[in-house]
């Protein structure tokens, strides 16, 4: 659908939805390694703005007046024996099937923006063995150092999952560089393509105020980029079992405060003027229960990405800081965790064709062996909830407490892309050695290896992104058979998972 009221204008309001458009986000991130990109963003504040609407969307504007039909993107995924899932928005770790279906349209009047682009999932959500009840001899320690110090839970409640949501929508007034206004989209903050920090779409978006930039401002020494955001986080309200360890073991499920809690942020990014390529910055958010504001879990972390257009590449890292203001033993608490990568493209000397390689490296875990896991990002003691909104981390997908390892390699033509990847994940190895280190027992890191094909193309109007994965979890779930024979001679716990995902993307 194509309404039309005059000729175009180059600033647009509307913005490129983080994950939504998985085919669109990458190419303009390629766009930048070739010396072809036209935004100049530092790519580390998301959603983009001022994308336009030939990238993605039919469209037509004119100096007072705008019109959109947003593309309709069904977005489904199967897990054959367990829940994985991570970096897709309103949808829940879940076994089975399971959509997400998001649609809407754009509308600017002057100053004055409306996006709206709701999301509706549904998910069989299928029962599957969970840490909390699997005889493993560490579930009983599970509530006490995870479930009560954080709202992440291994399952959604029993039965179907269905939920509707605001999405990727918001209203605000834009005055050129800046805009102001409310969002329910998600944010991806900092330079990770798998991991960030503080924000990622692996949980669904919150209802925030936002302040922000549009597009990078030209100050005397560079380009910056802001965003500074208050918000409202919402629980899981998933039922536990009251007690998990059938021998009465005084640890149990603790039931959380039924309030909400706020979030508040702000992220600013630097483009030096003398190192054109190079984007520095810092971000910062803050959790509270909304009636106790003295008691806080904040993260604070720093980044940098240096895109290197004459080689096609670019490097980033991210180095980030967790503080508790206290446990409840009044006692300060810190951690530290990083991402870091390297992505590059190489020419076949065809017309618009590369071979993109890939690796990136996040580390979670606490770094001293036998601490508790208080320290761990994303749990807290006193904001029991965790670093989580609607069940779900608002950072690194692989939290609490878990390490990644990635490669990736991929042909790229455009919207076009055939790939492989290859992870190791390791699952909260905080937990494990909280459990397992004071009686030395060493044998059961949950490490799940990951081998995917990935393809992504377009016709015409329609645009579609596969992904098959075979997840070989070794020890799942930390467990193993206990075969009372030699210490290091015994069956494995292993388990394996097929996780299929199909996109498909229609633009009116």
């Amino acid at each position: 659908m194509l309404i039309v009221f005059g000729a175009k204008q180059e600033l647009f309001a509307q913005t490129l939805p983080v994950g939504l458009l998985e085919n669109v986000e990458d190419s303009v991130r390629r766009d930048q390694l070739l010396g072809k990109d036209s935004l100049g963003s530092s790519y580390m504040i998301r959603p983009l703005h001022n994308v336009g609407p030939s990238r993605y969307v039919y469209s037509a504007e004119n100096k007072h007046f705008a019109f959109s039909l947003l593309p309709l993107v069904l977005q489904n995924q199967i897990n054959s024996h367990y829940a994985y899932g991570r970096n897709d928005n309103s949808m829940i770790p879940a076994k089975g099937y399971e959509a997400m279906i998001s649609g809407g349209f754009y509308a600017r009047a002057g100053p004055l923006s409306i996006q709206l682009r709701p999301e509706y999932i549904y998910a069989q959500n299928k029962d599957f063995d969970l840490p909390e009840t699997v005889d493993n001899y560490l579930y009983y320690a599970y509530p006490e150092l995870v479930y009560n110090r954080i709202d992440n839970p291994s399952k959604f409640n029993g039965g179907a999952y269905k939920k509707g949501n605001w999405g990727q929508s918001s209203v605000r007034l834009n005055f050129d560089p800046v805009s102001v206004g409310i969002s329910s989209e998600s944010l991806w903050w900092g330079p990770g393509k798998k991991n960030s920090l503080l924000m990622s779409n692996n949980a669904p978006g919150f209802k925030h105020l936002t302040l922000n930039t549009m597009r990078p401002v030209d100050v005397f020494i560079g380009k910056i980029e802001a965003q500074i955001i208050a918000g409202r986080l919402e629980a899981s309200n998933v039922s536990l079992p009251e007690n998990p360890n059938p021998e009465g073991s005084p640890t149990a499920f603790k039931t959380k405060p039924d309030t909400w809690r706020s979030i508040a942020g702000i992220i600013v990014t630097y483009q030096p003027k003398w190192l054109p390529g190079l984007s520095v910055g810092f971000d910062r958010t803050a959790v509270a229960y909304h009636n106790k504001r003295d008691s806080a879990v904040k993260f604070f972390s720093w980044f940098g990405r240096w895109v290197m257009p004459e080689t096609h590449a670019e490097v980033y890292v991210q180095y980030g800081r967790n503080d508790h203001l206290a446990n409840s033993a009044g006692k300060k608490l810190h951690s530290n965790a990083y991402v870091a990568g390297f992505n590059k493209l190489v020419s076949l000397n065809r017309q618009q064709e590369y071979i993109q390689v890939g690796v990136e490296f996040t580390q979670l875990e606490v770094q001293k062996k036998g601490q508790i896991t208080n320290h761990s990002w994303y749990l807290d003691d006193l904001i029991v909830h965790g670093y989580t909104n609607t069940g779900q981390v608002m950072g690194a997908g692989i939290g609490p407490g878990g390490n990644m390892q990635s490669l990736d390699v991929s042909w790229v033509k455009g919207l076009k892309r055939i790939g492989i990847s290859m992870d190791r994940i390791v699952n909260n190895n905080d937990f494990f050695w909280a459990t397992v280190y004071p009686v030395k027992d060493i044998r059961r890191h949950w490490i799940d290896l990951v081998y995917s094909g990935t393809a992504s193309w377009n016709f015409n109007r329609i645009i579609l992104n596969a992904q098959l994965s075979y997840i070989k979890s070794l020890n799942y779930q930390w467990g193993y058979i206990d075969s009372k024979g030699f210490f290091f001679d015994l069956p494995k716990y292993d388990k394996n998972n097929i996780h299929t995902k199909l996109g498909i993307m229609y633009n009116f």
